[in-house]
């Protein structure tokens, strides 16, 4: 479960869980990643909030004039991606949350023909500034750095 400022809407979960007899919302769980401290890591000293954010990292909010969770959520999407700068995993666990006994089937992909599809320069000039903007972002601290430069 990914939540921006986790321990307060937690807080709000567990007392309504409590009254209708449930578990504290952490056994329901298995991790929660709360954006609010990974703000606060990257952008010391400076607002984190979630509009503080999508300015920050260029996610659209014009749209949001209210506070609501549906559009709050699709927003904490894009910014999370952006704070992660994409996935942590490439598997999506989608059989009943039970990845341990979910079997892979092989497939052979020997014969497949993929084409290519060059980028055009235009593309090709945003992926390398998207790219100057990564190692910027991250101090020059990068492994795979100077094997794209």
């Amino acid at each position: 479960i990914i939540i921006h400022n986790a321990a307060f809407d937690i807080g709000f979960l567990n007392a309504e869980l409590k009254r209708a007899g449930h578990e504290p919302f952490s056994q329901a769980v298995d991790r929660v990643t709360d954006t609010l401290t990974m703000a606060r890591e990257m952008f010391p000293g400076k607002s984190n909030s979630l509009d503080a954010l999508c300015r920050r990292l260029e996610v659209d909010n014009t749209s949001r004039s209210l506070h609501g969770a549906l559009l709050d959520a699709g927003l904490l999407a894009e910014v999370y991606i952006r704070l992660t700068r994409g996935q942590e995993v490439l598997v999506i666990d989608a059989i009943d949350g039970d990845s341990e006994n979910a079997a892979l089937a092989a497939v052979d992909f020997s014969q497949l023909v993929l084409p290519v599809i060059r980028p055009t320069s235009e593309e090709e000039q945003a992926h390398v500034a998207l790219l100057a903007d990564v190692v910027k972002a991250s101090g020059g601290r990068l492994v795979w750095a100077d094997a794209v430069a």
